[in-house]
């Protein structure tokens, strides 16, 4: 079985609940409160486990005061590697309005994380053993953190053969295909960045994508489309997905 180890440098704990109707200057009773805990490569640890695999989560928390982003992970059964910091684990909320369905998103600021503390998760994931086959680095990076830290751990692991799957934006992402990884998943605004010009057509998305794949930093792309599904190129090969409509419940209003 492959080891998989997920990176997240700016993890959350996601609050979400449901109201029956979201209005100004009124006081918002909620129910169904729940507590979870997310950030771009949790939630990759969080559905490996869900389909039946393993893989441990390296992520950012407040030296021993913050418990609760380790309680919930482990309640999920999901091996943890905690990088201790001073600030503390930010909280997003998700509010479900149930009158119209419509759902709500406020994502808070994350932490503030020093060079010592940025530099003690590049050694552990250094000194990793057993190395991992793949690791999964995704997410924002939270204030203090260099935009080329995903560069920077490429560039490590490279040396012991890990490939490396990115999800991120901006300047960490294009520092990280420069650097050299597996493979990236941006979405339409970022694959545009990265080729350097618009994309007006279904003809013109296949064609950046596989220039990014053939030639420039990493073997396959995975561009996300939204509600319009994905493409996966590798090499001369590409796959389109459709994806499949979804309706917001109760029940999936924190996904």
């Amino acid at each position: 079985m492959h080891k998989i180890v997920t990176v997240t440098m700016n993890p959350a704990i996601d609050l979400s609940a449901g109201t029956n109707l979201i209005t100004a200057d009124r006081k918002l009773r909620f129910s169904h409160l729940r507590h979870e805990p997310g950030g771009g490569g949790v939630n990759v640890s969080r559905a490996i486990r869900k389909m039946g695999g393993e893989s441990t989560a390296v992520c950012m928390t407040r030296n021993q005061k913050e418990t609760m982003l380790l309680e919930l992970l482990q309640a999920e059964s999901i091996s943890t590697l905690p990088v201790h910091i001073n600030d503390p684990t930010r909280e997003n909320f998700h509010i479900y309005e149930e009158s119209t369905g419509k759902q709500y998103r406020f994502d808070m600021p994350g932490p503030t994380v020093n060079k010592e503390e940025w530099q003690s998760c590049l050694y552990i994931l250094e000194k990793m053993n057993p190395v991992p086959d793949y690791m999964v680095v995704s997410g924002s990076l939270p204030k203090g953190v260099p935009s080329d830290f995903y560069a920077r751990i490429a560039r490590r692991m490279q040396k012991a053969d890990v490939r490396i799957i990115l999800d991120s934006s901006g300047e960490s992402l294009e520092a990280a295909v420069a650097e050299g990884v597996f493979l990236i998943k941006p979405n339409l605004r970022e694959l545009q960045l990265l080729n350097g010009s618009p994309i007006k057509s279904e003809e013109e998305l296949e064609h950046a994508a596989m220039d990014i794949a053939g030639s420039k930093g990493c073997e396959s792309v995975i561009v996300s489309l939204g509600a319009a599904g994905a493409l996966a190129v590798t090499g001369n090969e590409y796959i389109r997905v459709i994806a499949p409509w979804v309706p917001c419940t109760q029940h999936n209003r924190s996904g």
